[in-house]
């Protein structure tokens, strides 16, 4: 025989292990697909039932704090009615409606199963009134306007007078205004002083932050602010007060902007 009779010839056969992994793995992801859509179906039907179920309907709002604000008129702000399910209530959105409102400062919305939502408010109490355009507003602490005055409607506290009259302002601005800011800090810093125990602010001048100009109802003259260093301003004008209190004989104004030479005219 020749050498080349001797050769053998090699066919590559098929691999029957090959063949039985991939079977294998197609079952096994023909099984979890199926488990799949099974557990889906399941759970969309769970889901509908819950949202279809009555036991989950909002039957009561309780609303909690509102002193000022008419609770029918929260209730329909908050959006919520009978047809809504506790369980799928956004209660962050119906907390951001209300929030909304110029009056509420915070909400809190709690879902209190099965059928029940607690609405708890906090108000925005006004403080004072402040005058832009010959209008009336009333104000929180905070310069946040709450709503316009009625004609011959007394403000709560003093009115803020001298803002900018080119300003157009609506409930819910928040008045930050140089002048107006400066003015609200000689506010709460006389609030402090010994003077402010036996006089009644009435006004608050803010045409200029530079020269603050309030007016008490029992006092004759007004008292002068400047916009820098306005606590010091207030303690000495209440060491002026301990000293001299009525005896003072300023007739026009007392000046506080000089430092410690207060001027009295």
């Amino acid at each position: 025989m020749t050498p080349h009779a001797l050769q053998s010839e090699y066919v590559d056969l098929p691999s029957t292990g090959s063949h039985f992994f991939r079977a294998r793995w197609f079952a096994s992801l023909v099984q979890l697909l199926v488990c799949a859509t099974i557990l889906g179906a399941a759970g969309y039907g769970f889901y509908s039932f819950l949202e279809a179920s009555d036991h989950f309907r909002v039957r009561t709002i309780v609303i909690e704090g509102a002193q000022a604000l008419d609770e029918h008129d929260l209730v329909s702000v908050s959006g919520i009615t009978r047809d809504d399910n506790l369980l799928f209530l956004d209660a962050q959105r119906v907390a951001s409606h209300l929030e909304a409102l110029p009056r509420v400062r915070h909400c809190e919305v709690i879902r209190l199963f099965p059928d029940r939502v607690a609405i708890r408010i906090e108000e925005r109490t006004p403080v004072a009134a402040a005058q832009f355009h010959n209008q009336l507003f009333d104000i929180d602490a905070e310069g946040v306007v709450l709503r316009e005055l009625k004609p011959h409607e007394l403000p709560v506290g003093p009115l803020f007078s001298g803002i900018d009259g080119r300003t157009m302002v609506e409930p819910g601005d928040h008045l930050n205004h140089d002048a107006f800011q400066a003015a609200m800090t000689v506010w709460r810093a006389f609030s402090e002083t010994r003077l402010a125990r036996d006089m009644t602010v009435a006004e608050i001048h803010a045409a200029d932050p530079h020269t603050i100009r309030m007016f008490c109802d029992e006092l004759a003259f007004e008292i002068r602010w400047r916009r820098d260093g306005i606590a010091d301003q207030a303690q000495r004008l209440d060491l002026l007060w301990r000293e001299k209190g009525s005896a003072l004989e300023c007739q026009e104004y007392l000046d506080l902007r000089w430092g410690r030479d207060i001027a009295c005219r």
